[in-house]
């Protein structure tokens, strides 16, 4: 046997090990003893269970406040951009697990197809399946039972109070009908049930309920709350008889933990009244029974169309609407998060390795996010783009992201979505012979699947030629990153140029500024500050002659509230710093880059220039690529 092949089969003999030493089965005395441990932990209700789970994996809070919750950011079920709505859901979680209002609630998650919804209720399935394997998470039932029920429930009525008394521990509902035909009238039951510890698992139907709407004709109630067992009817008899019965609706498996309802708002009136009274009531009817108590987190999710047209729209909807708590899911408004969505899909479909080449995935995310942005009477959309994702510094102070905000507040509930973009990039990697994706086949992919892809296709001319446009958008920020990568890569030691650059032009100004004179310090001698210097900056942003004092001491002022004194705290002078050396190497560049017989010393010098680029993350083919549209930009 091979060493790998060995230290696999090792691995899986200890995971079959550490998975049996999990398991636990005795009597009910024997739990109560777990009980008077851990009355908290086993005492739990659904929400309080689901609340726990989430929060067990870590949080914390961003600059602005806003907490973030591990379980969401990690996994193949990461979620990227939608943090506030996130914080909104657990909000809701909270208080239902403190035994408020939203635990009689369903809570919908609203918005675009494409959004992350699904995705959020996957994250919490699978966070629920790792707690349930940890101490904090043990879960136990009664042997047998078809919807896993919390053994305290076989505590009878009288003698609940004092066990409260005793454990803190409030015991709701009673057994499902099958424990209580066979324990409700065995007097022996303390000695006779058996209690088992059970593990969340939606592929075993344990915990975790999953019911996806469709056909209202066709589907059928015994979905959620099951339908008697016909095999079974011949040998006990009647319906009624708790064994004749199969209680294995989605209701029934997500007792005690979580019911996914996807696609809520196309189910029918029937199916609504048995959500309704499930988390109004805890319990749902089936005929010829009681009711059967069931108490499960609920979360459901729809489109904004569907819910405009069940919800919002009928007025006799109302009462209806308020038994819901919706969360809003926009897409995500920040390039970062964008970015990291495509990075997550396209490297789980990447089967080839195609390079892709670096601001690739991040000029897709600009058009994306510039499709979903509203008019803003404040900044321009690439502002309003780059403020939403912690640039424009320079714009701090003018505007506040909470006014951006409050200008649109449906903003990212419209426009492209993240799929469409991994659709259509995914498609080029696919290619025949492709070795590596660039910014510009990017582009050219996501407009040409406009008229081919399902999320697109239905868009009207206008609506096409709309998002169309924002390409050339994309474009142009491209262009200008284009520019300061190959400057970049022309110029050795390009950060110390440009400090250099920037520490003269602070000397310079400080002299202007307090009408003094600059000594030379090794000769001693005095000369007044070079305006010609601190022009020639200016110049590249268009600062004019008459505002060129104010712009200096402006710089000087912010300077002087910083720790740091680098060129780059400095958006404008930044900017001016790069054009200037920019413009130093412009026809160099030209030249070199779009020459078909560059000469020796040429040659050499594009070498270097794409063994600079190749050391930023481009491969050959991308880095000469890049080049060479530099150089036709320039000649333009």
């Amino acid at each position: 046997m091979k060493q790998e092949q060995k230290r696999f089969i090792n691995n899986l003999e200890g995971f079959h090990k550490e998975q049996e030493g999990l398991r636990w089965e005795g009597s009910f005395s024997e739990y109560l003893d777990k009980v008077t441990e851990n009355p908290y932990l086993l005492g739990r209700f659904a929400h309080q269970y689901v609340f726990d789970a989430i929060t067990s994996y870590g949080s914390y809070k961003d600059k602005d406040g806003i907490p973030h919750f591990k379980l969401f950011e990690e996994g193949p079920y990461a979620i990227y951009g939608i943090e506030t709505p996130l914080a909104r859901l657990m909000e809701e979680l909270r208080a239902a697990s403190q035994n408020q209002e939203p635990r009689k609630r369903v809570y919908l998650l609203m918005g675009p197809p494409g959004g992350g919804k699904s995705t959020v209720i996957e994250s919490i399935k699978r966070g629920l399946e790792r707690y349930s394997l940890t101490d904090e998470g043990a879960i136990y039932a009664i042997q047998g039972c078809p919807q896993h029920d919390d053994p305290l429930k076989l505590i009878p009525q009288s003698l609940r109070p004092s066990f409260f008394q005793e454990y803190g521990i409030e015991i709701e509902d009673e057994v499902c009908p099958h424990c209580q035909y066979h324990y409700g009238n065995d007097h022996n039951w303390l000695n006779n049930v058996r209690v088992e510890r059970i593990f969340v698992n939606e592929q075993k139907r344990v915990g975790i309920g999953s019911f996806w709407a469709s056909d209202p004709k066709t589907q059928e109630v015994s979905e959620l709350v099951g339908s008697v067992n016909l095999r079974k009817l011949g040998e006990f008899g009647v319906a009624s008889h708790p064994d004749a019965y199969s209680f294995d609706g989605e209701f029934n498996a997500a007792n005690r933990g979580l019911l996914e309802f996807g696609e809520m708002l196309r189910a029918n009136e029937e199916f609504l009244r048995y959500l309704h009274s499930l988390t109004t009531e805890g319990f749902f009817k089936v005929p010829r029974f009681g009711p059967v108590f069931s108490r499960s987190v609920v979360i459901g999710h729809t489109n904004e169309a569907n819910y405009r047209k069940r919800l919002v729209e009928p007025e006799e909807s109302e009462a209806l609407r308020r038994r819901f708590r919706v969360v809003d899911i926009p897409y995500t408004l920040k390039t970062s998060s964008e970015v990291a969505i495509y990075e997550k899909l396209i490297g789980q479909r990447n089967s080839k390795n195609v390079h892709i080449s670096p601001d690739t995935l991040r000029v897709a995310a600009i058009w994306a996010i510039l499709t979903r942005l509203k008019p803003s009477a404040k900044v321009d959309p690439m502002t309003k783009l780059k403020l939403y994702d912690g640039e424009s510094p320079d714009q701090k102070g003018k505007v506040t992201l909470k006014e951006l905000r409050e200008e649109s507040a449906r903003e990212g509930m419209e426009g492209v979505p993240p799929t469409y973009v991994v659709d259509s990039l995914s498609t080029v990697i696919g290619q025949e012979g492709r070795e590596c994706l660039n910014p510009i086949d990017a582009l050219l992919a996501l407009k040409n699947g406009l008229d081919k892809n399902t999320d697109t296709r239905e868009m009207s001319p206008k609506e096409k030629e709309g998002i169309i446009a924002l390409i050339t958008k994309a474009r142009e920020e491209f262009e200008n990153q284009a520019k300061r990568e190959v400057q970049q890569a022309f110029i050795p030691a390009f950060h110390d140029a440009a400090q250099t650059l920037y520490d003269n032009y602070i000397l310079h100004s400080i002299a202007y500024n307090e009408d003094q004179r600059i000594v030379d310090p090794i000769t001693g001698d005095e000369t007044s500050p070079d305006e010609k210097l601190m022009r020639s900056l200016e110049e590249q942003i268009s600062i004019p002659s008459s505002g060129a004092k104010e712009f200096r001491r402006q710089i000087l002022a912010n300077r002087g509230s910083r720790r740091t004194d680098d060129y780059r705290d400095y958006p404008r002078l930044k900017e001016a710093i790069e054009k200037h050396l920019f413009s130093q190497m412009r026809d160099f560049i030209k030249i070199a880059a779009t020459t078909k017989t560059p000469d020796e010393d040429q040659k050499a010098k594009i070498n270097v220039v794409a063994d600079r680029l190749v050391e930023k993350g481009y491969c050959p083919h991308c880095a000469n690529h890049l080049i060479r549209f530099v150089g036709q930009m320039l000649n333009r």
